[in-house]
């Protein structure tokens, strides 16, 4: 009866105890599977990759892909390879033994994700051209031992994808790249590609400024974002395709002065076509700037007119503006304003300054007696600019051109006003003078007879002053005309 009761105690205890504690199998964490995806696909081969998390700081995860044509020849549970192919492990279990299984992977054990991968050429596994695939990821916690692969049933199943092989023939080509209509705000991309007579989807993917800025190297591996997709049917020959960026990238301006990277891939189902990656930089956005305008080479029946223009990095345009008005002397008639209608001409965006002239003789105008008053105005996507010019006589005879008229600078000397509100020059040529309206066109100059240099006899300057006639308001009309 002792005996039985210290059994009874015993056992009582142990159960106790064992009462106590959790069975190994509640304690165990099992993996999870997370993203999948496919890379390096060809006619013949592929990458697959997925992610994996052992879930137990103890216990280590063995996996396996699967790859299959049709979803029926997938197996449920992680397949043993032939014993061949076990690189050196005595045995396999508790799953099958299938004959072109993918090779067992092994995580060691943790709570981070790890990636599982495997390249099917190097496993030994050769893909059909122009093949779909199914795959998916098999994962299960590792059984300690210490020459065989052991795992804890059933196995952990992942989420099936798919991924179709290359077709035979060539892939597609991006022949050339290039930008055009580069603004402040917007630039158009453009790529010729050759699609192989294969339908083909292209598209143009841009780099943000967030590091090329900053001139970061590498900075074309960073990722940038696709802004446009388009498609060329099969049959078709190499073509030129182009985007707006301002209007494919939902109305998202650029920034001015700020350098973007682009690149252009062309796909089909016989690979892809990669351009190079190329850069461009947006202008600033700023008005051109004429430094100075002058006169040269006058003579009885000509002049050539001149003038310094930086563009600030736009195409601008600039025209000559020359106006005339027929008699010298004082008397009813003599402020009558002639528009002498110019060329206009075209300067490439650059950022160092540019000298234009305009022959007068070469574009069919021949001077006369009279006063002349010539300007200069210059338009850009930034804006426009204008700056006034001298007035002047064509001389009876040879003479030594004027000197240059510079404009004058922000806080420079500027040129008096008489009481009756015409401006007045000190001695000298006059000066010229430059206002800026962005986005506007640019006013034509009104007519001043400021103290421009007259030749009489003997070759002597004297002065004629500005304030001795009052323009008629009819003429200044004319003026104001001109002006628009």
């Amino acid at each position: 009866m002792r005996r039985a009761l210290l059994w009874l105690i015993a056992t009582a205890g142990i159960s106790v105890v064992s009462a106590g504690l959790p069975a190994p199998s509640l304690a165990a964490s099992p993996p999870t599977i997370g993203n999948s995806w496919v890379s390096g696909v060809t006619q013949s081969d592929a990458t697959l990759q997925a992610e994996v998390n052992p879930e137990d700081p103890g216990v280590g995860v063995y996996y396996q892909f699967q790859v299959v044509a049709n979803a029926s020849e997938f197996q449920s549970e992680i397949a043993c390879p032939p014993r061949a192919d076990l690189k050196g492990a005595d045995g396999c279990g508790p799953g099958p033994e299938v004959a072109g299984a993918l090779p067992i992977g092994f995580i060691e054990h943790g709570t981070e994700t790890r990636t599982a991968r495997v390249d099917l050429a190097d496993a030994g596994m050769t893909l059909q051209p122009d093949t779909t695939y199914r795959y998916r990821l098999l994962a299960a916690r590792t059984v300690p031992t210490e020459d065989t692969i052991q795992w804890e049933p059933p196995a952990l199943i992942g989420t099936e994808g798919t991924f179709t092989t290359l077709a035979t023939g060539p892939a597609p080509k991006v022949e050339s790249e290039s930008v055009s209509h580069i603004t402040s705000k917007d630039a158009t991309l453009e790529a010729q590609i050759n699609p192989e007579g294969r339908e083909t989807t292209y598209e143009f993917d841009l780099e943000a400024p967030s590091c090329l800025s900053r001139g970061i190297a590498g900075c074309e591996t960073a990722g940038g974002v696709s802004i446009y997709r388009g498609t060329l049917p099969a049959g078709s020959t190499a073509k030129t395709v182009s985007v707006d960026v301002d209007s494919a990238w939902y109305g998202r301006n650029l920034l001015p002065s700020t350098l973007y990277g682009y690149r252009v891939v062309a796909r089909s189902a016989s690979g892809a076509g990669t351009g190079r990656y190329e850069t461009f930089m947006t202008t600033s956005g700023l008005s051109p700037v004429i430094g100075s305008v002058s006169i040269s080479h006058l003579t009885p029946t000509d002049a050539t007119l001149e003038a310094q223009i930086d563009s600030e990095g736009l195409p601008t345009e600039y025209q000559f503006h020359l106006i005339s008005s027929p008699c010298s002397e004082p008397g009813f008639g003599c402020e009558l304003i002639v528009p002498i209608p110019l060329p206009r001409g075209n300067l490439l965006g650059s950022f160092v300054v540019q000298t234009v002239s305009l022959d007068l003789n070469s574009v069919g105008v021949k001077l006369g007696e009279g006063e002349y008053h010539y300007s200069v105005s210059a338009t850009s996507e930034g804006g426009s600019t204008y700056a006034d010019g001298q007035t002047f006589e064509a001389p009876p005879g040879v003479i030594d051109p004027p000197g240059p008229a510079t404009a004058p600078q922000a806080g420079g000397d500027q040129p008096t006003t008489s009481s009756n509100g015409d401006r007045t020059a000190g001695s000298g040529v006059s000066s010229g003078s430059a206002t800026t309206s962005p986005g506007q066109a640019p006013n034509a100059p009104g007519v001043s007879k400021t103290g421009a240099p007259k030749h009489g006899a003997g070759g002597r300057h004297k002065t004629k002053h500005a304030h001795r006639h009052k323009k008629p308001v009819q003429h200044r009309a004319q003026a104001k005309e001109h002006k628009r």
